[in-house]
């Protein structure tokens, strides 16, 4: 969640594309199943969800600090989900290899 929290996923379901990413694999994130995030999730009231973001941050601050850099560099654009149909929040982006899409 962390990660896809701070690369903006709006789905839980998109957290699988994380599973594979360079990055999460070498600071050896766990990326859970959407339905066990989904499962946590639903425990937390308003006032928690704002702890957790806290907590977010001093994680990912700390992380950053582990990892020796002097400054990162955060694509989001990058990647390219394809949907068919209306898909709820999907909306028409640059994509080269499927105009339109």
């Amino acid at each position: 969640m962390l990660c896809g929290h701070f690369i903006g996923i709006d789905k839980l379901e998109r957290l699988k594309l994380l599973q594979n990413d360079p990055l999460v694999k070498e600071f050896d994130i766990s990326v859970k199943a959407p339905s066990t995030v989904s499962r946590f999730l639903s425990n937390f009231t308003y006032k928690t969800t704002q702890m957790f973001r806290d907590i977010n941050f001093k994680v990912f601050k700390k992380l950053l600090s582990k990892s020796g850099l002097k400054q990162i560099t955060i694509d989001i654009d990058s990647s390219v989900v394809n949907v068919e149909g209306n898909q709820e929040g999907a909306k028409k982006g640059y994509n080269p290899k499927k105009v339109g899409n």
